[in-house]
Parts: C-alpha cells; sequence; structure tokens
C-alpha cells in the first residue's frame, strides 16, 4: 500500500514541476517579445537611414540588421527600458489565458531575474521562443501545449 501511495505522490510532484516549469516558459516568452520589439524600437531610433522615409531608400538598416546583430547591439540598452510592471500584467494574463491560474506577486521576482540575465542567455532563450512557437511567421504567438495553427 505504501509503494503505491509513493507513486500518488511522485505523480502530484510531476505535474506541479510541469505547470511551474510551463508558468516560467510563459514568463520567459513574454520577456522576450518584449526585449525584441524593444530592439526594434531602437534600431529603428539609432539608425540614420531609418529616419528618413524616403522611396530611393533601398537598404534600410533596420531591415538588412539580422536578429543576432540587433540583439547583440542593443539589448543592454533596451534592458533598462524594460517596464516590469507592464510585463507582470501581460505574463498575469498569458498564465490566466493558457493554465487557468492566477499568479500572486511573488512571481514577479522572476521577471526581475530575467532583466539580470546576459545578453546570450536571454538570446538563447528568444530563439527557443521562436522554436517553440509554431506560428511566429504568422503572428500567432499564442500557442498552446497542442495548438494547430492551421486551423
Amino acid at each position: 500500500m505504501v509503494g503505491s501511495d509513493q507513486i500518488i505522490i511522485d505523480e502530484v510532484e510531476m505535474g506541479v514541476h510541469i505547470i511551474l516549469n510551463k508558468i516560467g516558459e510563459i514568463f520567459q516568452d513574454v520577456f522576450v517579445r518584449e526585449v525584441n520589439r524593444l530592439i526594434y524600437v531602437a534600431v529603428n531610433e539609432h539608425r540614420d537611414g531609418c529616419k528618413m522615409d524616403d522611396l530611393s531608400q533601398l537598404h534600410h538598416t533596420c531591415l538588412t540588421t539580422d536578429a543576432q546583430e540587433a540583439w547583440a547591439t542593443y539589448f543592454e540598452y533596451v534592458k533598462g527600458k524594460v517596464d516590469l510592471k507592464k510585463l507582470w500584467k501581460l505574463a498575469q494574463q498569458e498564465v490566466e489565458n493558457r493554465l487557468n491560474l492566477q499568479l500572486k506577486e511573488t512571481w514577479m521576482k522572476y521577471l526581475v531575474c530575467l532583466c539580470k540575465m546576459d545578453t546570450s542567455t536571454v538570446y538563447l532563450l528568444y530563439m527557443d521562443f521562436l522554436r517553440r512557437d509554431e506560428c511566429h511567421q504568422l503572428g500567432c504567438y499564442e500557442y498552446m501545449f497542442e495548438k494547430d495553427c492551421s486551423q
């Protein structure tokens, strides 16, 4: 009898770990999407060619700069511009929508930890986000556990 009780406890603990990992993944997704948006705002602000709206300019650096270069150049700059309260609200909404859970504010510490990460680590989180998100090219960021984006 003790052996079967142990299995149930292990299954519950495993379920808790799965949920905690999913919440962490949602926070990471919210964070890297916002950082990526801020990076491309910074690219547009700091490149002279992008400030001019001239049809004759065919090679805007905002269009020709790849993601890795943009992240390497502007991550530290935009990290200080991240609005943690805004991200907290977005993360709360996404966790509630995806997992039907409400979070306590103690989870906000996780966002602070994400802001303290170095460029390479956060860029890898961004690449992982793109890999997991089957619909990123369609602009569909609301994937679920097994969502079929073709519908």
